[in-house]
């Protein structure tokens, strides 16, 4: 009889414990993901602000090669995604739109997780040409610190990430280009006045 009350304590005193280990794990993850969404997680994730990235060499879905922070004359405006995000497919059309508006201005790219089939299904909405590239290790997203989807950044034409955030419809992924146009208003203002140009507004 002892010994059996033995055994009952000890299997319940370890089914106890994986319990407390399994509620402690999950309320860890479920923290982390608020963080991760939080105005802190997300100014934390992506390249860093006011700074140029790497250049990375990546190919698109049509096997054609392409550099997000490349040297070109246009806007770039990046979005993650991964084909199991909901928010990230419910964002597609409104994210087309802005592409389309925009496109003589800005080359966009969608970097989305998943096998070159499942992303191909999940981009097959859109209309306009936006380069989508397939990451299925999320190697790209890994070395660009994007850890949570949807994530978006946009570089100026020198390549500097002047926004970065979680767009989710068209106001959201405009406000990305009137942070741009605001830094370029800012360095017009700035930028030094030449003599010659002075003497003519005197």
């Amino acid at each position: 009889m002892t010994d059996a009350l033995f055994w009952v304590s000890y299997f319940g005193l370890w089914v106890l414990t994986l319990t407390l280990l399994a509620a402690v794990f999950f309320l860890y993850r479920y923290h982390g993901q608020l963080f991760l969404n939080s105005a802190e997680g997300r100014s934390n994730q992506g390249p860093g602000l006011q700074h140029s990235i790497t250049p990375h060499n990546v190919k698109d879905l049509k096997g054609e090669e392409l550099v997000l922070g490349g040297i070109t004359n246009a806007k770039q405006f990046v979005f993650f995604a991964s084909v199991k995000c909901g928010p990230c497919s419910e964002a597609l059309p409104a994210l087309d739109a802005f592409a389309k508006a925009h496109q003589a201005q800005m080359q966009t790219t969608i970097v989305c997780r998943g096998s070159n089939r499942e992303v191909a299904n999940f981009a097959k909405v859109l209309t306009s040409q936006i380069r989508v590239v397939a990451d299925p290790k999320w190697s790209i997203g890994t070395n660009l610190r994007v850890s949570t989807t949807p994530f978006a950044f946009i570089l100026d034409e020198q390549k500097i990430v002047r926004a970065k955030g979680m767009p989710a419809d068209r106001e959201g992924f405009e406000w990305f280009l009137d942070q741009v146009h605001r830094y370029e208003e800012r360095d017009r203002r700035t930028a030094p006045v030449s003599l010659g140009h002075a003497r003519q507004s005197l």
